[in-house]
């Protein structure tokens, strides 16, 4: 009875076709950023026989379907709707990549931001199922017309961090975590996110009066807090979108796209690293004045500050403390010893559900556990915000209790 039972099971799942509306498959395709051939590599068919899908001459069997759902992530349950479901557009590409069409991403790049905003969705939904006050994204209005250099300084006095307290920091790490609690508080999720930098170094998007920052995993945790403070700048110009791209040369042509990522960056280079700092004026001053090529007292200063060399060396740039020969030497010359290092995977021997701790961060989690124990959500809910199983749930409340040591 088993047996014959496990052949039905089996036949089903391989041999019957699913009944769905045709128009889903183009949708998660699409939407997800794969080609035909993709598809046609992911199934070993021809690209004929998944546009037959497509048309529906032809229908996946289960199996084929949950094969496809997991790769374009997607619930199962979406190909049974009976219309492809309405979505916000791709957020304003920013890019300044060279050989990047505009508007066109990778497929993990637009994955991650459908995660964003399914976090910032889960995000309100347990906000207003807790009852407590609503948190609201309540960041400072910038126009393109401001100085960058004095907003950034304003937002650093509303959000409280004195130079002082980041340099007691422990490491980077703590230093990206800290940050991620402190602009939470003005209604900004900021999350850890899988998508190569070859296509962006991070994202921003705004919905119901909440916002979501997307950091790439693939980034060093220095690289991630610098571009957490660009796509802060972004959402304070009310203009969310995505990021990328190196430091361009000074002089390069204003056009609207550079115009917008040269005033973030000098945003997140002023809040960062503050010349109205006496401190921070003078240490840069010091390290001007020696051979910058080799250092170590600037490289010293940026760990200092847990930011990167190349940020800090920018911001010796933009305040003409150096010259752009010097500024292009030293670049050139770290980026090349640089690229021979192999990259260091910070979660390498992590536990699972830690990884999935440290990309939602401790304040999402402390909202998921808060929500968990007063009846809000359920124990289901729970585990596929946090993609953990329950039994990690006292895991969860030590990390989402977890104080930084400053």
């Amino acid at each position: 009875m088993s047996q014959r039972l496990n052949m039905g099971d089996w036949l089903m799942a391989n041999i019957v076709r699913v009944k769905l509306n045709p128009k889903l498959l183009v949708w998660a395709r699409t939407s997800s950023g794969y080609s035909l051939c993709d598809i046609a590599k992911l199934f070993d068919k021809s690209e004929e026989d998944i546009s037959a899908w497509e048309t529906g001459s032809q229908m996946p069997t289960i199996n084929q379907l949950k094969k496809f759902a997991n790769k374009v992530k997607r619930p199962l349950a979406a190909f049974f709707l009976p219309e492809p479901p309405d979505e916000p557009p791709v957020p304003q590409d920013y890019r300044v990549l060279s050989g990047k069409p505009l508007g066109e991403f990778e497929p993990e790049t637009l994955i991650a931001i459908r995660e964003a905003r399914n976090s910032l969705s889960e995000v309100g939904e347990m906000l207003d199922a807790i009852g407590s006050d609503r948190l609201v994204l309540s960041l400072p209005s910038i126009r393109l017309q401001d100085n960058p250099e004095d907003k950034a300084i304003e937002f650093r006095s509303q959000l409280g961090v004195t130079v002082e307290r980041q340099m007691r920091w422990n490491s980077v790490n703590q230093a990206l975590n800290a940050w991620r609690d402190a602009v939470f508080d003005f209604g900004v999720l900021v999350l850890s996110l899988s998508f190569t930098l070859r296509d962006a170094r991070g994202f921003c998007i705004i919905e119901n009066d909440l916002a979501a920052v997307g950091l790439s995993t693939k980034d060093a945790h220095e690289a991630r807090i610098f571009s957490l403070f660009h796509e802060i700048c972004h959402l304070c110009l009310n203009m969310p979108g995505v990021s990328g791209g190196d430091a361009p040369p000074k002089n390069m042509p204003n056009e609207p796209n550079l115009r917008v990522e040269r005033f973030c960056d000098k945003f997140a280079a002023s809040f960062l690293i503050p010349l109205s700092d006496e401190g921070v004026k003078a240490e840069i001053e010091r390290i001007a004045g020696g051979e910058i090529v080799e250092d170590e007292a600037l490289r010293y200063f940026s760990r200092k500050l847990k930011i990167s060399k190349y940020a800090l060396l920018r911001r010796m740039l933009e305040a003409d403390y150096i010259e752009e020969d010097t500024y292009w030497r030293a670049y050139n010359k770290w980026i090349e010893v640089d690229r021979k290092v192999p990259n260091k995977k910070s979660s390498g021997g992590a536990h699972y559900a830690d990884v999935q701790f440290s990309e939602k961060g401790k304040r999402y989690v402390s909202l998921v556990m808060e929500a968990l124990d007063c009846g809000a959500i359920s124990y289901h809910d729970a585990s596929a915000y946090l993609s953990v199983d329950p039994k990690w749930f006292d895991r969860a409340r030590s990390y989402s209790q977890w104080e930084h040591n400053e």
